[in-house]
């Protein structure tokens, strides 16, 4: 019987050592990049795996995250998130297209809300040139680092 409870325990720690989430994790700075949406578009066709904001100069619940959540969050994760603030694009019609081409999720969305309008804070996770996941609206810390774990986003890259 004690051999059994030993097999028991031991499998128990394999399977979850095996199901955690285990990389290296950056402690370096990382960054909050103002970018046009055509980078980050080249960034997909390479493979690239990142996470993008849309966001908005005058957004409060924007300002609300880069200030509460994210700010200091990247002292000590080197994480880079790309922000793709509206009223600094150089034309809107890129931000169209990608939101055609991935639609808000219905789960954010009111009966008056189109799943093709662009709203912030639009938070988008890419992994290898694919979009993932899509998180509209405010986010905690907590959801924040769930998704950065999810993805590897502050892997240290060696």
């Amino acid at each position: 019987m004690k051999k059994f409870f030993i097999s028991i325990s031991c499998l128990f720690v394999l399977l979850t050592s095996a199901c955690s989430n285990n990389y290296e994790r950056s402690t370096e700075s990382g960054s909050l990049k103002a970018v046009q949406l055509p980078e980050m578009e080249e960034k997909m066709a390479n493979g690239d795996t990142f996470m993008m904001i849309f966001s908005q100069t005058n957004c409060s619940h924007c300002k609300k995250f880069k200030e509460d959540v994210l700010a200091g969050y990247i002292v000590d994760h080197g994480i880079e998130v790309f922000d793709v603030v509206f009223d600094k694009q150089d034309s809107m019609d890129p931000v169209f297209a990608f939101i055609k081409e991935h639609p808000n999720p219905s789960e954010f969305l009111t009966e008056d809300m189109d799943a093709e309008a662009p709203y912030t804070p639009t938070f988008y996770f890419i992994e290898k040139g694919e979009v993932k996941d899509i998180w509209i609206g405010e986010m905690s810390e907590e959801r924040f680092d769930n998704y950065v774990q999810k993805y590897h986003l502050d892997e240290v890259k060696g």
